[in-house]
């Protein structure tokens, strides 16, 4: 339990999950009014809130421009309710799936223990509990099915991606799904949920590819399991979106941050750091090719302007005023995943049967 506790601690001091608490950063929306940031909390300074008190200790109403029109107002906030809503839906929906993996993973490794050990169950039924959850016991057929190791990989190449839903212990999935949940808000709000999905799913296979090429033993039974490769490869979107932006002050949290996601992953037991800097690079990858850049736009800095700022604040304070992100980046993501696609069915025929294995995995637990 101590060690629970340390992780976590380590975990919320990684400073690329949060915001400096000392900064402050404004950002002038129009010449009457402008906005002023510290710890999360939005203070708006304009004649409108004079009387108001800007002491940062509650919320304080939402600003909608210098156009007071009832249209331009429902549509100003009817575009930050859709970017809460598809926020919301990308992380928790990663995180409810997870959940459902972790316990499908406990309770089928359960099931086994229970059915080879007749004389323990039930009188013994919390201690059997307590060890699966602990990873003190047999892993069980999920996570036998699902695991990485080179020796594996290489016969069955489905678990080069399933690795990252397979976890050794409670302790290592509550520290993951820790990290998950405190990354910027704005890596799925401002840059889309399709595009954090592929950059998440992208580094896990790189972060088992880096393992693979590190230790260069194709019969290798080191283990790797965890989503240390996807946060990895978060933290790489997230290093080359603020290169984009021309943010040194972020890239410095990132670094800082990375640092302190590979000394965890030295502490948890099935975690090889390798996987974890392999990620950062699938992910930067990911980022430079897929991910958006960034360019002035006029109608944000005109005066009077109706334009509807569709960036939520966290966005906005990281990217700055007046600057809007592209469509998208060099490659869209459907040729992505097409080119993805015809690799996978041009090669060979274990590659091919990816989709099967792993429906067969979760169908059929052992039967790999």
């Amino acid at each position: 339990m101590k060690t629970l506790f340390f992780l976590i601690f380590l975990i919320r001091r990684a400073s690329a999950f949060t915001q400096p608490s000392k900064q402050k950063i404004f950002i002038r929306q129009s010449p009457s009014s402008s906005f002023s940031t510290q710890d999360s909390n939005i203070q708006i300074r304009c004649p409108k809130y004079a009387s108001t008190r800007l002491d940062g200790k509650r919320w304080l109403p939402e600003w909608d421009g210098d156009d007071i029109r009832f249209l331009s107002r429902l549509r100003r906030r009817i575009g930050r309710y859709d970017i809460s809503i598809s926020t919301s839906r990308t992380k928790n929906a990663l995180i409810t799936v997870h959940w459902l993996f972790f316990l499908y993973q406990t309770v089928t490794a359960v099931n086994v223990i229970r059915k080879g050990h007749r004389s323990y169950w039930p009188k013994h039924a919390l201690s059997i509990i307590a060890d699966v959850l602990l990873g003190k016991s047999v892993g069980g057929p999920y996570k036998k099915d699902f695991l990485y190791s080179n020796g594996l990989g290489n016969r069955q190449p489905h678990r080069f991606l399933t690795s990252g839903f397979v976890h050794h212990s409670i302790i290592h999935f509550l520290v993951d799904m820790i990290a998950i949940r405190n990354q910027p808000s704005w890596l799925a709000m401002g840059l889309g949920g399709p595009l954090y999905l592929t950059t998440y799913l992208s580094s896990i296979v790189a972060g088992n590819v880096a393992q693979q090429w590190y230790i260069k033993n194709p019969f290798d039974r080191t283990i790797s399991m965890g989503a240390n490769g996807a946060i990895g490869g978060i933290y790489g979107l997230m290093y080359v979106q603020l290169m984009k932006m021309e943010t040194s002050r972020g890239m410095f949290r990132v670094i800082k941050g990375m640092g302190l996601v590979f000394l965890i992953g030295t502490l948890i037991e099935n975690v090889n750091p390798v996987s974890q800097v392999g990620g950062f690079v699938g992910g930067a990858f990911v980022g430079i090719l897929c991910a958006p850049g960034y360019k002035k736009s006029y109608s944000l800095t005109r005066k009077n302007s109706v334009e509807v700022d569709p960036l939520s604040r966290e966005y906005r304070q990281e990217v700055g005023y007046g600057i809007l992100p592209t469509r998208g980046g060099w490659v869209p993501l459907p040729i992505y995943w097409a080119v993805v696609a015809a690799a996978i069915f041009l090669a060979d025929d274990k590659y091919r049967m990816i989709p099967v294995k792993i429906l067969k995995g979760l169908w059929n637990p052992g039967s790999l």
